[in-house]
């Protein structure tokens, strides 16, 4: 039952005006029963018709569905989700009383298959004409699996768990059964929200939200929220409140008691990210922000105006970087994901890529990219974990494959996450940092709130682009084409000075190999024992080149790719030739050998 107090209120003024652009409205009464773990309530929403054809159905997601028995897609594929509900730990959704246009349909107009409901209409839905659904849900919350549940500590995500309109793309329907793999996809939508929840709680939410009255035992919290994908909530007992403020956003925090110390870091790395990616992008273009602790089985979770940080428990030794570093790529998601709004259906990468490469760039920025692995006079970096992955894994799929075609978690986080990463970073260095940087920032600025997919994208950037993008397009994000170059050898012979000056010249002789398919504009640097060096730019093309240089001495080394360090680069041990072994070599700890005898020795030790 819906709490009583909600009854009587009247929850919006007056409709937003919507559009094919902003396609929905939502009004939700929602009633939380923390005893039965249920949220009970109802939903209005109003929509336009966001296409250019005439439609005969209307599509919701019902993403709690997913968990309801064994036989959902999201159990099949996913064996810690089945064994979660077999053991009983359950959740769905169930829909009654559905009304068009004020007018209650019949159950054989309306039909449920797997996490979607599908809504038959009596006429069709022109191009931006507007309909009014109202209908009564009843969702059973699990404890926490997927995104959404409550934890340990009694604390609830109230994420992707509200019927929500499935979305559309350039005219095209997204209504994907809900996959393992897979995030979510939706449009820009008005959100006006009131809750009632046990009175002890404190909250969260997307959007603005208020504590507007209470019981003996309740309160109502009334949430409102403008040009969103989708709305959550994060509420509890077991929180510690923080307040604070950046260029005009209002931040909250809810950090479990016994994380509260956190709140001076969390509080400088949530400021420091915010302001990163709006330089980069645009000013982050909602005037709240919130930040919720909780135990679940990821690192992070990206939410409309919240993100929800799941690592404050882990181990003191590694958690302050870890955290900082989660921090960092969730708030990235406020650009890619919340606002441009890709696809995370079918283009996973276009926002997991672009989230992870924020990521490290914060990290880098801001100096903490390094975190102690398993010995503490030893340091790996994000890059390093990122880059292992994707290399143990070989390229064994694109980037840019539908979520659910990766067979497992590790294929998928491997290309989505960590390849995606060292494709955009390699995508840098060939158009260059500068117009990179300069296109990023065209692109993000002209797509905000618009659903971009990677066509979208390539051809925006491809404006600002020195070099064509096609081969780099059909190698690296279409394929999977590997990266491997190496110095083969260096010799030097003395030449024959010009005129009187009797200056000791050489010729150096640079032999450079390509190891794989993949093929990637290269610098081929000499260095001398003076701290000086010299560059030649080789197109990568060839197999095997030689690369000559004319000197006033011998050089110390000669090396490939020091000059942009790729790091899709499979083999960097190989990049370097040193000529003078009296020279003290120069030892990467973020690549090579130390990490993997980190990463190796933390599993068997």
């Amino acid at each position: 039952m819906i709490g009583s107090i909600l009854l009587s209120i009247s929850i919006l003024s007056a409709v937003p005006d919507i559009s094919p652009e902003v396609p929905a409205a939502y009004e939700i009464n929602a009633y939380l029963d923390d005893s039965a773990h249920t949220v009970t309530g109802a939903l209005k929403v109003d929509f336009v018709n966001p296409t250019s054809r005439n439609l005969d159905t209307i599509a919701f997601h019902l993403y709690p569905n997913a968990f309801k028995d064994t036989s959902s897609v999201y159990c099949r594929e996913d064996g810690r989700a089945r064994s979660a509900v077999e053991r009983g730990n359950v959740s769905k959704i169930e829909i009654s009383n559905v009304i068009i246009n004020s007018g209650k349909i019949e159950e054989s107009k309306y039909g449920i298959n797997g996490t979607r409901l599908y809504v038959d209409l009596d006429k069709p839905l022109r191009p931006e004409s507007k309909i009014n659904i109202e209908l009564d849900f009843e969702i059973l919350i699990p404890e926490i699996i997927g995104h959404f549940g409550y934890d340990s500590d009694g604390d609830y995500l109230i994420a992707h768990c509200f019927p929500i309109l499935c979305g559309y793309q350039k005219s095209r329907l997204i209504d994907w059964e809900y996959h393992a793999n897979s995030e979510f996809f939706s449009n820009f939508s008005y959100y006006d929200v009131m809750i009632e929840l046990p009175k002890d709680f404190k909250a969260v939410s997307t959007g603005e939200l208020l504590r507007e009255s209470e019981t003996d035992s309740t309160a109502v919290w009334h949430a409102r929220a403008d040009t969103v994908i989708d709305f959550a909530l994060v509420c509890g007992a077991d929180f510690v409140e923080f307040e604070s403020k950046i260029d005009g956003i209002n931040l909250k925090y809810l950090l479990k008691e016994r994380n509260a110390d956190f709140y001076p870091l969390v509080d400088s790395t949530v400021k420091n990210s915010l302001r990163y990616c709006g330089d980069l992008l645009y000013h982050y273009p909602y005037g709240s922000f919130s930040i919720a602790d909780a135990v679940f089985r990821t690192a992070g979770l990206e939410l409309p105006g919240l993100i929800v940080i799941g690592v404050m428990d882990a181990n003191e030794n590694i958690r302050r970087n870890i955290l900082k570093k989660t921090i960092a790529h969730e708030t990235a998601h406020q650009w890619f994901y919340a606002t441009i709004a890709t696809n995370e259906f079918e283009e996973p990468w276009f926002d997991e890529g672009f989230a992870s490469y924020f990521e490290i760039k914060i990290a880098s920025h801001y100096e903490f990219d390094k975190f102690p692995f398993l010995f503490s006079n030893y340091l790996s970096s994000d890059k390093s974990v990122r880059r292992f992955y994707s290399i143990a894994d070989g390229a064994r799929y694109p980037i840019n494959l539908k979520s659910w075609d990766y067979p497992n978690r590790q294929d998928y986080y491997s290309a989505v996450y960590s390849r995606a990463w060292m494709v955009l970073q390699a995508l840098e260095n060939v158009m260059g940092v500068s117009a990179f940087a300069d296109a990023l920032k065209m692109f993000a600025g002209d797509y905000r709130f618009r659903h971009p997919d990677q066509r979208d994208f390539l051809e925006s950037i491809s404006e600002l682009s020195p070099a064509d993008l096609t081969e780099f397009t059909e190698m690296f994000i279409d394929g999977t084409a590997r990266v491997d170059y190496s110095i083969e050898s260096v010799k030097f012979e003395k030449s024959v000075p010009d005129g009187d000056s009797g200056d000791l010249e050489y010729i150096v002789y640079v032999e450079v190999a390509r190891k794989y398919d993949g093929i990637l504009p290269q610098a081929v640097t000499l260095g001398f024992e003076d701290g000086t060096e010299i560059y030649k730019i080789w197109d990568g093309e060839d197999r095997i080149a030689r690369i000559i240089f004319e000197t006033k001495s011998i050089p110390v080394y000669a090396s490939i790719d020091k000059k942009t360090s790729y790091t899709i680069d499979e083999n960097m041990n190989n990049n370097t030739i040193y000529l003078k072994g009296h020279v003290t070599r120069m030892i990467s700890f973020e690549w090579d050998a130390i990490f993997i005898i980190e990463f190796l020795a933390s599993i068997f030790l």
